[in-house]
């Protein structure tokens, strides 16, 4: 079913050509996405919540009309993965078309599910995660078939028992509260941090059961594996997580990060292994993966926490986990890599290890940072941003505009991963409240080595860490703003920045 001329949706509906255009799209409606002889009814009563027969829709649509908003047929075979499929944008008036997440799942999901209990040999190509999943979404579907529409788990439990069958549990574990460690694996029963000696549980008294124990600290963690598993479980993202693959346009542009040379690192790596290149997939969605408790940010403490994570991509990387396909109908071997984080500049050195403080502040320039202490501004201030610019560039030889000399060094080169490994090989972490901290001549900038160094594949990436543009550019603003308008306390014009720059 395609995109074709719908004007007739918005005709008087006693009209020749408006009910025309409905037996057209009964037809097609039919062909395409019946469950036995019933589809679901799109008109303003029903909003694609129920089934009918074709007479009864056909007179739906007729005495009601179509949905408002209803122009992209989803709901009845017009696909998502069509490269010249037209997404609605906020302007669209398709934007205002009512949620239905319980029919939108059903519907998603309703091939393939009829599929993976009907045609032959396809169970025995289910995984038993995807068969357990199937199971459920066949067991909510007797509800549809009647007309009845899902209900809300009636008790915490049921909920729980629904989202940890879809793959969408989290996993509760206790952390020591000076973030020194995980109970967690060889850990799991101990009572007691074995780094700082703290105990597990607050103490509130006397404890005489150990279910009466309060933990101090608990992380929060939600596992990645069976949320990449469902990505493929919907035929529809399937197709798109294989897009870079199949149907990205290789004309030297760079459109996707597997145009970037990490990308084709990363591919290199595949076509040299036995894996099949599919196993490469590039999932664009927020996921979100932990929730450290407490009021305050773990800061160079973070890699205790990002511990199971880091065990989860090495694990994904290294050996990878059975997934079925929901487009293609087979099991696969899904494998994943992490490219890069993205975070502001503070969360930049909890996650590299290289303080963002000082006189060496700047990851790039690292060791070749040029910076100068604002003695009456109390603050470190960095120059030599003319480095950057071409070598031809006439601002490097203005003397006038800047500070009365002209610059000739070479843009600063960033460490590689290969030094930062080198470097750090015997650097001992030190993780906890309660650590003593390191001498400030031993490792320099360096406050610890990066768990990330531990996936094999870390070492080689060309940009480890990025920086959140939006962060940069409303502290910018808002300096801007400030000065601008003169606002208290927001303006870097004053007296003392005047000494400043004399």
């Amino acid at each position: 079913m395609d995109n074709g001329d719908k004007s007739w949706m918005n005709l008087l509906r006693w009209t020749d050509e408006y009910i025309r255009g409905v037996n057209d799209f009964l037809d097609k409606a039919f062909e395409r996405a019946a469950q036995g002889n019933k589809i679901l009814c799109p008109c303003k009563k029903y909003m694609n919540r129920y089934w009918y027969y074709r007479n009864v829709v056909e007179d739906h649509l007729v005495v009601h009309g179509f949905v408002d908003g209803y122009t992209k047929w989803v709901f009845h075979g017009e696909g998502f993965s069509s490269r010249n499929t037209h997404h609605p944008s906020n302007d669209d008036e398709s934007s205002t078309m009512r949620d239905d997440i319980d029919g939108l799942l059903h519907d998603t999901f309703r091939n393939i599910e009829g599929r993976a209990g009907d045609e032959e040999g396809v169970g025995e190509r289910l995984s038993e995660d995807a068969k357990k999943f199937f199971k459920l979404l066949r067991k909510e579907n007797k509800s549809y078939i009647r007309g009845v529409k899902i209900s809300v788990p009636e008790s915490f439990n049921k909920a729980r028992n629904m989202i940890t069958n879809l793959g969408l549990h989290y996993e509760k574990m206790h952390a020591c509260p000076n973030d020194c460690m995980l109970f967690w694996k060889e850990n799991a029963n101990a009572d007691n941090c074995s780094i700082c000696g703290s105990s597990r549980w607050k103490s509130a008294g006397p404890l005489t059961k150990a279910s009466s124990k309060i933990p101090a600290k608990v992380l929060s963690y939600f596992p990645l594996k069976p949320r990449l598993q469902r990505i493929f479980m919907c035929p529809e993202t399937a197709v798109a997580m294989r897009w870079h693959a199949n149907e990205r346009p290789n004309d030297g542009n760079i459109r996707h990060p597997a145009d970037g040379k990490l990308g084709r690192l990363l591919i290199l790596w595949t076509q040299t292994s036995l894996e099949m290149l599919e196993m490469l997939d590039w999932p664009e969605y927020i996921m979100l993966s932990m929730i450290i408790q407490g009021p305050s940010s773990p800061g160079n403490d973070i890699d205790v926490y990002l511990r199971p994570l880091i065990e989860e991509l090495k694990e994904l990387w290294e050996t990878g986990i059975d997934t079925f396909d929901a487009e293609t109908n087979q099991t696969f071997r899904m494998r994943a890599a992490l490219m890069w984080t993205v975070s502001d500049f503070p969360t930049l050195a909890m996650l590299s290890g290289w303080s963002t403080k000082g006189r060496l502040a700047c990851p790039t320039c690292n060791y070749d940072t040029c910076s100068q202490y604002l003695k009456h501004s109390h603050k470190m201030c960095y120059l030599g941003h003319r480095r950057f610019l071409p070598r031809d560039h006439p601002f490097r030889r203005d003397k006038k505009s800047f500070d009365g000399k002209e610059e000739h060094r070479p843009t600063p080169a960033p460490l590689s991963g290969e030094e930062v490994f080198e470097e750090l090989l015997e650097f001992n972490n030190i993780f906890g409240k309660r650590a003593k901290k390191r001498p400030r001549s031993d490792k320099g900038q360096w406050k610890k080595r990066s768990i990330f160094f531990e996936l094999p594949y870390w070492v080689h990436n060309k940009l480890r860490h990025n920086l959140d543009v939006m962060h940069i550019e409303k502290n910018i603003c808002d300096s801007l703003l400030g000065t601008l308008l003169e606002i208290d306390e927001k303006r870097k014009d004053h007296e003392k920045s005047r000494y400043d720059l004399q």
